[in-house]
């Protein structure tokens, strides 16, 4: 799960340290479990190019800070799926229930619904995407969208990296 935050370094701990002493020696009986929304995951995503800087019209962002995610978090920290499913339930408790007092600080990201690049993109069949894509000259438009449906199909992004590479071959021929 995303989640998403006012404050980029806000840092919610869902289970604090457990430890005691035995015999003059500190013993962590369970690990904190922190929700950190400053750490970088590395998350990438493709976003329109807003402002027409790029040579394409889309750019690449990395989201870092006000965003926690939740499997990322898990991998980096070494969490149980017990573990990950207790911080995103007190996460939800704590910040997204309709009588949480912080209600709004934290939210539960859910990334928009891809829109297809042109309207009658989902009546096509698989094997004419690419060469629809490239008659309306959106095959990078095409592309991201392939990647971010419900069921990415493998041969359609396949069909459309190889058209892509072959336009940026002809570019570079054509420069020289």
């Amino acid at each position: 799960m995303l989640f998403r935050s006012k404050a980029a370094a806000h840092q919610f701990y869902a289970r604090p340290e457990e430890a005691d002493m035995v015999m003059g020696y500190y013993r962590v009986i369970h690990k904190a479990l922190v929700a950190d929304f400053g750490q970088d995951f590395g998350s990438e995503q493709v976003l329109p190019d807003m402002h027409g800087y790029g040579g394409d019209n889309f750019s690449t962002a990395v989201i870092v800070g006000g965003v926690f995610d939740s499997l990322a978090a898990q991998k980096a920290n070494g969490w149980t799926d017990d573990d990950r499913k207790l911080v995103e339930q007190r996460l939800i408790a704590e910040y997204c229930e309709a009588d949480s007092p912080h209600r709004g600080d934290v939210w539960l990201y859910v990334p928009p619904k891809a829109e297809p690049p042109w309207p009658t993109y989902e009546n096509l069949h698989h094997s004419s995407v690419a060469e629809q894509a490239e008659m309306n000259g959106l095959l990078n438009e095409a592309l991201i969208y392939e990647q971010r449906r419900d069921k990415p199909r493998e041969t359609v992004m396949a069909q459309l990296k190889d058209r892509i590479e072959r336009k940026e071959a002809e570019k570079q021929l054509v420069a020289q």
